[in-house]
């Protein structure tokens, strides 16, 4: 873009280059008319007029050519910008692109964390209850033990009591 202001001005500085050497041009063509006109004009001022138009109009002609240049060089560097504003406006669609693809990709990653907590939430309390159901396993094993236990001497004493009620009638 730089390059397009730099050249852009160079363009406007010998546009008006250009108008001064018409300017020029036409007061030096106007006095050669004013000098033909007054009948008493000298050949070697005439020649010397005509040489000096002559030259504006080369340096003119050279001007004109050098601003034809800048002209197409503007619209070379005029395409380029557009083509670079091409590339432009295709990376920022892309980046919205990978955005829109970015947030989705988060969403699914926080439904995922999300879906972890709830389970680790879950194992906790399924270890929680594991705990809690091998505590009230042994307890009902140490019930099943002491009733075991009970069970046993009750059916010793009851022996016990069946044999000396057998001996107490076997008395009698």
């Amino acid at each position: 873009r730089g390059e397009l202001r730099e050249g852009q001005k160079k363009e406007d500085s010998l546009k008006k280059e250009v108008s001064r050497l018409e300017a020029e041009a036409g007061a030096l063509q106007e006095k050669l008319e004013h000098s033909n006109s007054s009948g008493g004009a000298m050949a070697s001022t005439i020649a010397k007029l005509e040489k000096e138009v002559s030259e504006h109009d080369r340096n003119a002609k050279a001007k004109e050519n050098e601003i034809t240049g800048l002209r197409h060089t503007v619209a070379r560097l005029e395409d380029k910008v557009a083509h670079q504003q091409d590339q432009l406006d295709f990376w920022d669609d892309e980046c919205a692109k990978l955005k829109t693809r970015a947030d989705e990709m988060q969403k699914q990653l926080d439904g995922k964390e999300s879906e972890v907590r709830r389970l680790r939430q879950q194992s906790s309390l399924l270890e929680s209850a594991k705990t809690q159901g091998a505590a009230v396993s042994a307890e009902l094993q140490s019930l099943r033990e002491a009733h075991d236990k009970e069970l046993k001497a009750a059916r010793k004493e009851q022996e016990r009591v069946v044999r000396e009620l057998g001996a107490a009638e076997a008395a009698r």
